[in-house]
């Protein structure tokens, strides 16, 4: 142990060509998954993350992967129903001061994760539980309000499964 280190954690992206569906009929996407992240989920509490509501990651390798979202990722969800720039909701107040609700609830919508492969003709898919949700906080950054937490091995594992099926070499990106 090193004197005054509380916690180290790996930020480990994954560039993999995937998404997220979620909501009712699964009818919201989120297509762009350069910000899910794994990471050695009891760090983030000492690493100054907290939560706006829900729970840390509590556990890996179960049957539905478990994510952390960040403050906004929830508006990251297009409505595949409509046409932009209706199809998507910003985080943003209004004239008025009012900021809209996104398309989707982390806290009780139900999602999956879609990994396609072979050229988009096959997939592995994952069912997501969302434990909760960052506050932006005195962090405030990209990582707090777009980034989406998974414990690292899992993370390790979707990674294995995904290039196993896709007979692909080492498709990850890392970030000290």
């Amino acid at each position: 142990a090193m004197d005054g280190v509380e916690a180290v954690t790996p930020f480990m992206s994954i560039w993999l060509d995937g998404y997220i569906v979620g909501g009712r009929g699964e009818r919201y996407k989120m297509e762009r998954l350069y910000s899910l992240t794994g990471v050695y989920p009891e760090a983030l509490e000492q690493f100054g993350y907290r939560l706006s509501e829900g729970e840390y990651i509590t556990e890996q390798g179960g049957k539905k992967l478990q994510l952390l979202f960040g403050q906004n990722v929830a508006y990251q969800f297009e409505d595949s129903k409509r046409k932009p720039p209706n199809n998507m909701v910003d985080p943003w107040p209004d004239e008025q001061g009012k900021i809209a609700d996104p398309f989707v609830d982390p806290m009780k919508d139900s999602f999956t994760l879609v990994l396609p492969y072979n050229e988009g003709k096959s997939e592995l898919t994952y069912d997501i539980q969302v434990t909760g949700v960052l506050e932006a906080g005195d962090l405030n950054s990209y990582e707090t309000q777009y980034n989406i937490y998974i414990d690292v091995r899992d993370f390790k594992r979707i990674q294995e499964e995904y290039n196993k099926a896709a007979k692909t070499k080492d498709s990850s990106g890392g970030r000290d």
